[in-house]
C-alpha cells in the first residue's frame, strides 16, 4: 500500500540507506496523484541532494524545472538546482546552458512581480547563477591580451570588460547576503585588473624613446578612472556590508 511504502522510504532514510529510500519514494510516486507525486519529488531532490546522489537529484528537480504549471519562483528553484545537479556530474555545458536559460526566465519573472516583492530562494539562487556568470565574463575579459595594434585589443578588451561588470551588478543588485559582497568586491578587482593590462600593455614598436615616455603618460591618464571606480567599488562594498550585517571574506 500507499502507506507502507512511505514508512519504507522514511525507515530507509532514518537509517542512511538513501538509494533505498529513493526506490521506495519512486515507488510510492507511481501509485500516488497529481499533487502526492510533486510532494515526492521535492522530497526526492532533498533526499539526493543531502546525500550526494546526483544523477537521482538531476532525475527528479528537471521535469518540475520544466513544468509551465507551477509557481514561477518554484520552477525557478527547481531549475537553478538541477544545473547544479548536471554541474555536480562534470557536465559543465550543459549545466551552464541550463543555468542561464533559467536566469532568463528568472529576469522576467522579477521584472513582472516588481523589485519590493519579499525574497525566496529563487533569489538566492539566482544571485548565485549570476556571481558564476559574472566571474565566467570576468575569466573571458582577462583572457585577452592588450597588444598592438591597441585600439583594436583595448576595445574588445572593454566590451568583455563592461558585460562581466554589468553581470556583477546585476548580481549584487539582489542583496543576497554574501553574494553582493562578492559581486561588489569582484567589480573592485575586474577594475584593478583592466587598470594593470592598460599599464602593462604591449608598445607600438616604432616609437622612439621620447615617444614611449609620451605615451606612457597618456596611458597613465587613460587608466586613471578605473582606479577610481575600483576605489569606488571597495569603498561602497564596505558600506553594503555594514548596511547587510555581513562581514564575510569580501
Amino acid at each position: 500500500s500507499a502507506m507502507a511504502l512511505r514508512q519504507l522510504a522514511v525507515l530507509s532514510e532514518r537509517e542512511g540507506e538513501v538509494a533505498k529510500a529513493l526506490d521506495w519514494y519512486e515507488a510510492l510516486a507511481a501509485r500516488s496523484d497529481a499533487p502526492t507525486r510533486d510532494e515526492i519529488a521535492w522530497t526526492m531532490a532533498d533526499l539526493a541532494e543531502r546525500g550526494g546522489l546526483w544523477p537521482r537529484a538531476e532525475r527528479a528537480l528537471v521535469p518540475l524545472s520544466d513544468r509551465s504549471d507551477l509557481a514561477a519562483p518554484v520552477a525557478l528553484q527547481a531549475g537553478f538546482r538541477a544545473a547544479d545537479a548536471i554541474a555536480r556530474q562534470g557536465r559543465t555545458a550543459e549545466a551552464r546552458q541550463r543555468a542561464d536559460a533559467t536566469l532568463d526566465r528568472y529576469r522576467a519573472w522579477r521584472a513582472r512581480r516588481g523589485a519590493a516583492t519579499e525574497l525566496t530562494r529563487a533569489d538566492s539562487l539566482a544571485a548565485a547563477a549570476l556571481l558564476d556568470l559574472a566571474d565566467r565574463r570576468g575569466a573571458a575579459c582577462a583572457a585577452v591580451r592588450l597588444s598592438d595594434p591597441l585600439e583594436q585589443t583595448l576595445a574588445e578588451k572593454g566590451t568583455a570588460l563592461n558585460l562581466a561588470l554589468d553581470t556583477y551588478a546585476e548580481a549584487a543588485e539582489l542583496k543576497i547576503a554574501g553574494i553582493t559582497t562578492a559581486a561588489t568586491h569582484k567589480i573592485g578587482v575586474l577594475l584593478d585588473d583592466f587598470l594593470t593590462a592598460l599599464i602593462e600593455s604591449e608598445r607600438p614598436r616604432e616609437l622612439t624613446p621620447e615617444q614611449v615616455d609620451q605615451y606612457n603618460i597618456l596611458l597613465e591618464e587613460q587608466a586613471a578612472p578605473f582606479e577610481e571606480r575600483a576605489v569606488s567599488a571597495y569603498e561602497t562594498n564596505v558600506r553594503r556590508a555594514q548596511e547587510l550585517g555581513v562581514f564575510d571574506e569580501w
